[in-house]
């Protein structure tokens, strides 16, 4: 009896000191991760699938991510995050209409210190021209969210327009409207167009499907916990960690291996749509259109080490890319060459979210103006714009 009750104390002194050690470090991860109650929803429609998701006008709103600190973001008149009102651009100034999705509407970061708001300082001490960058990029501004918008483009008297890709708008090129948890359901278009919407199929609800279903809540309300975000964010501190566990996700990496996937080939093929209706616009209105795609942290790391696994290719989905933006008559400005070298530049995101912060943007606005001007695509003092 003596070793039964024992042997009951042991695993209950067990379970105890498990549970205290679980519950300190979630307090300890809940100090070191904190998050605002506010975010960018407060300033964003999210929910119109004729316009994509877009600002409300003179908004104001805030939000920290557990990576991140504080943020502010302020809309002008015309709803976007640049400091410029809605009329042309200063008198003599060359005007860059900036075109992208999170990256470039500077997610997480202050927007002096996005790489936006340095790229005209950057490329005036290149080129010695007045540079002036109105930044109409969006949060999940996807080609074809971005696709609905093109007469703002125009209506801000660009003398170029530079749409900045990233792979997540290659690989979700058909989204419209975001996921948001349960608040808003995905919206893509149809194959056929550009515009319209598409709600996925739900899951049936079955009592077969219960214990599935109980199982991936259970791994969801777990990961979901400070103390595994904790751990992630110090395991994918290491490259070669975030490395690995980036390769074994399956089709969301597909643009880094080394030959066209079908889900790639439908995200590029979604792309070229979009890019037929902003190519046009630019062209009707006189505008030259320059497209760049900007690295994800996987890629910046293989670029950077120049080494990457077999059946792989870093630079892939740049070749895939330019080859329908010249099908396009527009102009594709290769920043690959950029990347390689910059040592350590994967380690210029954050581990986690794989957005950029500050020093991560001064990176993209270098190597942008970079590529600008080796590219020509700026004219010179004097020239014509």
């Amino acid at each position: 009896m003596l070793s039964r009750r024992f042997a009951i104390s042991c695993v209950a002194v067990a379970v105890l000191t498990f549970v205290l050690f679980c519950a300190s470090a979630e307090l300890l991860a809940r100090s070191l991760f904190r998050e605002s109650p506010t975010s960018t929803l407060a300033c964003l429609v999210t929910g119109d699938a004729a316009t994509g998701v877009r600002a409300r006008p003179d908004t104001v709103c805030r939000q920290k991510i557990f990576e991140s600190a504080a943020v502010e973001y302020r809309f002008n008149p015309c709803g976007f995050r640049t400091p410029q009102g809605c009329g042309p651009a200063p008198a003599g100034a060359y005007r860059i209409v900036l075109i992208g999705s999170s990256i470039s509407f500077g997610m997480h970061v202050a927007r002096e210190q996005s790489f936006a708001a340095k790229l005209g300082p950057a490329l005036a001490a290149r080129t010695g021209r007045s540079i002036d960058v109105f930044n109409e990029s969006m949060q999940w501004g996807t080609p074809a969210s971005l696709a609905l918008r093109t007469a703002p483009m125009i209506a801000a008297h660009p003398d170029m327009i530079v749409w900045t890709l990233t792979p997540f708008d290659i690989v979700n090129g058909r989204l419209i409207l975001p996921y948001i948890g349960g608040v808003q359901e995905g919206v893509e278009a149809p194959a056929e167009k550009v515009g319209g919407a598409l709600m996925p199929t739900a899951e049936p609800h079955t009592l077969a499907t219960v214990p599935a279903r109980a199982w991936r809540r259970l791994i969801a309300d777990v990961s979901d916990t400070r103390t595994v975000f904790m751990l992630r964010h110090y395991l994918y501190s290491s490259q070669s960690q975030y490395l690995s566990h980036t390769l074994a996700q399956g089709p969301a990496i597909d643009y880094l291996r080394d030959r066209p996937t079908p889900a790639l080939d439908a995200g590029l093929a979604s792309f070229s749509r979009s890019l037929d209706l902003v190519a046009a616009r630019a062209k009707k209105a006189g505008v030259p259109l320059i497209v760049t795609l900007l690295p994800s942290r996987p890629q910046t790391i293989m670029l950077a080490e120049h080494n990457w696994p077999a059946g792989y290719d870093p630079h892939l989905l740049g070749r895939l890319v330019k080859r329908v933006v010249v099908a396009h008559g527009a102009r594709y400005v290769d920043m690959t060459r950029d990347v390689a070298g910059q040592a350590n530049a994967g380690d210029l995101f954050f581990p986690v979210d794989e957005h950029l912060p500050p020093e991560g943007h001064t990176m993209l606005a270098r190597m942008l103006a970079d590529a600008l001007v080796r590219s020509n695509a700026i004219p010179p003092v004097g020239a014509a714009k």
